[in-house]
């Protein structure tokens, strides 16, 4: 667990014990505490004296009043210093049990626009990585004008740099519980109210770094606590974002996606993209609300529809009502046929935190774990086998075209578009009368995205792959039916029953599924032995390792699991 907070001063010794209180009742892992003025020549004093944990960074060196202080558990964490300045540090956080690597900014802005300015440039100039990575702190800055009640009003101009800056580096806020504004001047006359401490993350952060951002309250300070947690939040069941097909038979469906597509977001194409279509989730989400109990909307009709029949009993010549029942007769048959679009579940809930646990477990055990026992792969025997030829190589290795993708785009089903937070795991009974979690079937939903990347791959690789595999080889492969080895299994075990013969036994073996227990390892060496190109190779293995997992239990979505099947 990760706190930030802006305790406006740590020189007296009743606001020192009122932090340590807090810190002791938090326990977090890494803590930042922010506007410490405290001198250089005190912090160690004062850091001795709070009983602070023995490994912190701070930026002394760039200001004499020490602004931001991190501390770390050592035990937990090990953190490397990458840069620093009067208004950030940035560093790297690895934890001990190497689950999680992940670089983080965090920032306590100076009060005027130019000096900000300096801190969002240097932040949008830092080296890119291929890390997750967020910025915390203090921005002393707001991002939209509802953000400040009170006081001067919000402009453009106050916010529109670190806009720049965020549309720059991919960068998106994290949503929060707790209150929405994060510092109070705490006047009784003339309260304001503004928001500006906050964390912001690059799409990676939200989809490998599992934690939850909550507001806790200021205490002694002005601030707000931010309490980034990998625990999970108490609330009520929320049902993960799916497009149901019948939405575009929705007034204003086709104008609000094209408004929302319209708008311009800075970045490279692919981070252009996830950000539109995140965009886009809240607007369909909306649009979509009145499907959320499609079956009380019909009951609710049909109660009026009732009424107004018996309205027309009274009255048999009314047309207003005659209208009315004829209107809502439209109404019923609309939502019936709506209800036949959704597709409903019906399966048994799991309920104790153990048994999902016990779910995250067993499935982590087969996707989720680091194979280390696995022996060379015999070069020798690879070598003479089936290798690919020049024309071949040159055929993988061309540039992805705008055909491909329009075709890939066009061969995935209208049904498939869930959501964009990595692939989506349901668990599907292989049985009706379904106990454990082995007859249980796992069906991975991919993200739209990931699904066209894989079929362009896939369609390349059909052309090729009948020339590197055996003949005996019938699954999966173009102009080959596994038919044919039902009807060849079928020859082999005819006589099985005659007691005449040379003796003979017929083995079932029961396999798992070759994604789930592939090593990757093993699978770069043999693309690369069959004369595979490399930039193909490395295309299948970034599809392959950047994979991560969560898990649709009851309707809601469990923690990220990444994909491990490595050495």
């Amino acid at each position: 667990m990760l706190i930030s907070w802006n305790i406006r001063g740590l020189n007296k010794a009743g606001k020192q014990r009122e932090i340590c209180s807090h810190l002791n009742d938090l326990r977090p892992g890494i803590f930042i505490l922010i506007e410490t003025r405290v001198k250089h020549q005190k912090a160690i004093k004062i850091r001795d004296n709070m009983r602070l944990y023995k490994c912190f960074l701070d930026n002394y060196q760039h200001h004499d009043n020490g602004r931001i202080w991190i501390c770390w558990n050592s035990t937990n964490y090990k953190i490397q210093m990458v840069k620093s300045s009067s208004q950030f540090i940035h560093y790297r956080v690895e934890s001990i049990d190497g689950k999680m690597c992940f670089e983080m900014i965090v920032v306590y802005a100076m009060n005027t626009i130019e000096q900000r300015k300096l801190l969002w440039k240097a932040i949008a100039t830092l080296p890119r990585t291929n890390r997750p990575w967020c910025v915390v702190g203090d921005f002393n800055n707001v991002l939209k004008s509802n953000e400040r009640i009170g006081g001067r009003m919000v402009v453009a101009q106050e916010f529109q740099d670190l806009q720049d800056m965020m549309d720059l580096c991919g960068l998106s806020e994290m949503d929060n519980t707790g209150d929405y504004y994060t510092w109070h001047n705490k006047q009784v006359n003339d309260p304001i109210y503004t928001r500006i401490d906050r964390v912001v993350g690059n799409s990676l952060w939200f989809q490998v770094i599992d934690m939850h951002l909550r507001h806790l309250p200021p205490s002694v300070s002005n601030h707000v606590i931010l309490q980034l947690t990998n625990q999970p939040r108490m609330r009520p069941q929320k049902n993960h974002f799916k497009f149901i097909n019948c939405v575009i038979e929705f007034d204003g469906f086709q104008e609000l996606v094209a408004e929302s597509w319209a708008t311009p977001i800075a970045g490279n194409p692919p981070c252009i993209l996830w950000k539109k279509l995140k965009r886009l989730m809240r607007p369909l989400r909306n649009l979509s609300r009145p499907l959320n109990d499609v079956k009380r909307t019909i009951v609710a009709t049909r109660k009026e529809m009732n009424a107004l029949q018996q309205d027309i009993g009274n009255d048999p010549m009314n047309k207003e009502l005659l209208l009315k029942v004829k209107d809502k007769t439209v109404e019923i048959l609309h939502w019936n046929e709506i209800e036949e679009k959704v597709l409903r579940n019906d399966g048994t809930e799991i309920t104790a935190n153990d048994e999902i646990e016990q779910v995250l477990q067993h499935f982590g055990d087969l996707m989720g774990n680091e194979d280390r026992t696995l022996n060379q792969i015999d070069i020798r025997v690879m070598r003479e086998g089936p290798q690919l030829s020049t024309a071949q190589r040159q055929l993988l290795m061309q540039p992805i075209s705008d055909k491909e993708i329009f075709e890939a785009l066009h061969d995935i089903g209208d049904a498939k578009a869930p959501g964009l937070d990595g692939t989506l795991v349901t668990l599907l009974p292989k049985k009706a009368s379904a106990k454990d979690l082995k007859d249980y079937r796992h069906i991975a939903c991919c993200t739209v995205v990931y699904k066209i990347y894989s079929k362009v791959l896939t369609t390349r690789m059909a052309s090729i792959i009948g020339s590197i595999t055996s003949h005996n080889q019938a699954a999966f492969i173009p102009g080959k039916q596994i038919h044919s080895h039902i009807l060849l299994a079928t020859e082999l075990i005819k006589g099985y029953t005659r007691k005449q013969g040379t003796p003979r036994c017929l083995f079932q073996l029961d396999l798992q599924k070759a994604y789930d227990m592939l090593n990757w390892k093993a699978l770069e060496t043999i693309l690369l032995e069959l004369n595979i190109p490399e930039i193909f190779v490395h295309w299948i293995m970034q599809g392959v390792s950047t994979v991560s997992y969560r898990f649709s239990i009851n309707g809601s979505n469990s923690k990220l699991m990444q994909a491990k099947k490595r050495c």
